[in-house]
């Protein structure tokens, strides 16, 4: 019966960000109505240019609904990776590419605190059929949104630099509250990126993560999420465009009847999984099967393909732990090395790992895995 309490509680918050899934597929391209003209800017923010927005919606389970700038590229929507794993996304890219606004993150599943069964952090757990979770101490917002922000942005940065004059940003989602919450936190950072090229760029997280104890092992989840990578002369309008965003997302009414449906029936899987009377389900089984085939293409999109989705996942996974995946070229060896102020990393005969921008005497360096 452990596992049936288990999935019950996601129940509880899986209509919500559970994950936040951000998926990305070719298939998924905004072709969005309109909404009433310009905006104004949100309550507390000034300055804004005046944008004119339209609506996007899922266009899988039409799960929901968001507004996004109006010529600007849209992708996303809601991915179900079990009866009560279901993932929803937005990212907005303005014309020219150097404007990103993320809402959500395919590499962000509900967590589950370690115990008996599993006391090791960062081990992914699939639940067949239910959802896929990863074993994690609880994070607050702040702790993950700087951590989040190592990893969302390390393709884009050659150096990451937190940013601690910045101005707070007034993130608010419009969501359901989550029902037997016990802990709940809200955190952001700011950051100044630096690429090779292309001039610094204002990079932003904003984090909020839930605790739900109770029956069965205590679950926790992103219950919000969003991220900006900009040009620093774009950051308030970019700003702005964000909590425009943030602000107008909206659950379907009809979806959470769906999905209130979908806990039932994987409550009943999960029951009869516990019992093993699987035999008994045989039929059930197999349309669900079909239902997540028909799907697997659209969730290997994000990326691309399904390798990349499942490294981005591991790579979220290391930034959450605090280590960075190198590879040594002289010995070809892997190692796991605790991460720091440096992306570059250097090894001597001993085994001695430094994080630095120069060499230290004695040592070479390693390949950061990619």
């Amino acid at each position: 019966m452990a596992k049936f309490y288990f999935m019950r509680r996601l129940t509880l918050i899986s209509f919500g960000f559970c994950g936040l899934l951000a998926c990305n597929s070719t298939d998924r391209t905004s072709h969005a109505a309109p909404s009433p003209g310009p905006q104004s800017a949100p309550a507390g923010v000034a300055g804004m240019t005046q944008v004119a927005y339209v609506r996007f919606e899922d266009p899988v389970e039409h799960a929901f609904a968001i507004e996004v700038p109006q010529g600007w590229n849209v992708k996303g929507g809601l991915y179900r990776l079990g009866y009560f794993d279901a993932r929803i996304m937005a990212e907005t890219t303005s014309p020219d590419g150097q404007t990103v606004i993320r809402v959500g993150d395919v590499g962000i599943p509900p967590y589950s605190l370690p115990d008996r069964s599993h006391p090791t952090e960062g081990v992914s757990v699939t639940l067949p059929a239910q959802a896929q979770i990863t074993i994690a101490k609880y994070r607050t917002g702040p702790e993950f949104a700087v951590r989040y922000a190592q990893q969302r942005f390390h393709g884009e940065c050659s150096r990451l630099e937190l940013v601690g004059d910045v101005a707070a940003v007034p993130v608010k989602f419009n969501l359901p509250p989550q029902p037997g919450v016990t802990q709940e936190t809200e955190g952001q950072a700011a950051f100044r990126c630096t690429s090779a090229g292309q001039g610094d760029k204002f990079a932003f997280v904003y984090a909020k993560t839930s605790l739900t104890e109770g029956h069965g092992p205590a679950i926790w989840n992103v219950t919000g999420l969003l991220s900006i990578l900009t040009p620093e002369d774009r950051a308030a309008d970019a700003r702005n465009i964000a909590l425009h965003s943030a602000q107008s997302l909206q659950i379907n009414p009809q979806w959470i009847a769906y999905q209130d449906q979908m806990n039932r029936e994987g409550e009943a899987f999960a029951q009869a999984l516990a019992r093993r009377k699987m035999q008994a389900l045989s039929a059930q089984v197999q349309q669900f099967r079909a239902r997540m085939q028909a799907m697997s293409d659209q969730v290997a999109g994000f990326e691309r393909h399904q390798a990349a989705q499942a490294q981005q996942v591991q790579g979220f996974t290391d930034a959450l732990n605090g280590v960075t995946r190198t590879y040594d070229p002289l010995t070809g060896q892997n190692r796991t090395v605790w991460s720091g102020q440096s992306d570059t990393y250097w090894v001597n005969g001993l085994g001695q790992v430094i994080s630095s921008n120069t060499a230290p005497p004695g040592f070479h360096q390693l390949q950061t895995a990619k």
